[in-house]
């Protein structure tokens, strides 16, 4: 005997019983695809928009020994671990030097702490073209040194300073290599030398993605689901006896 099930249509059609069990099963593997649609269109969104390295720092409360103060931010790329720039402003007094340029090593020391040896990862970035290794300075340098053996997945933190030596061992700081000109007229204690007191780096805030992005996404969605869905209708009357 014929099963009668209503349609969308107010009249009755036949349908028999291995009809409606291929319907049912065209119809569940339509949603299951429905969903894996929609899953896997989710995922690709999410990984656009939270993909999110490089990751710029801010540097606060950035002190020196002779009273100095840094400023600006940094950018490490978290995937690989390594710093990439600076734009930083060391200012002490009436002048001021900004290092707005890659960094052009990086390397790795150990610090000691209470007897042991303590992994320090450090970069150095300068305020123009030349050679930092020159006899007189031909460039003001700035080496940041970080606690850690490694950058990957960093989130930001202390910087080794002399405020936080346990991180970073004694005698393991950031610091900053003045022109021997700039560095008498503010009377630093050593020739070309200025250690951090303090200093924490802090990740920005990640940009909100453009609501254009969003729209092309909610647009794949929706054409994905009229597809699936139109597959899934065409499916039924193809079964129906109209």
């Amino acid at each position: 005997m014929p099963i009668y099930l209503f349609s969308r249509s107010p009249i009755l059609h036949p349908l028999s019983l291995t009809d409606w069990i291929s319907q049912t099963k065209t119809t569940l593997c339509s949603l299951r695809q429905v969903r894996l649609g929609i899953a896997l269109l989710l995922a690709l969104a999410l990984t656009t928009t939270a993909h999110a390295t490089p990751v710029t720092f801010s540097l606060q409360n950035g002190a020196f020994g002779s009273g100095a103060i840094l400023t600006g931010t940094v950018v490490i790329d978290t995937a690989t671990g390594s710093m990439v720039s600076a734009d930083l402003t060391y200012t002490l007094g009436g002048s001021s030097v900004t290092f707005d340029r890659a960094f052009f090593v990086q390397f790795t020391t150990v610090g000691l702490r209470m007897g042991n040896f303590v992994p320090v990862i450090g970069a150095g970035v300068v305020d123009g073209p030349g050679d930092p290794n020159a006899q007189p300075p031909a460039v003001d340098e700035f080496d940041l040194l970080l606690p850690g053996s490694s950058l990957v997945g960093y989130s930001g933190g202390p910087v080794c300073a002399a405020s936080i030596t346990l991180d970073c061992g004694g005698a393991t700081y950031s610091e900053y290599y003045g022109r021997v000109n700039f560095v008498i007229d503010h009377g630093l204690p050593v020739p070309g030398w200025d250690v951090m007191t303090s200093g924490t780096l802090v990740p920005l805030a990640v940009a909100t993605p453009e609501p254009s992005e969003f729209a092309l996404t909610l647009t794949g969605m929706a054409l994905c689901c009229s597809l699936v869905r139109g597959r899934w209708y065409g499916a039924r009357l193809s079964k129906q006896d109209i």
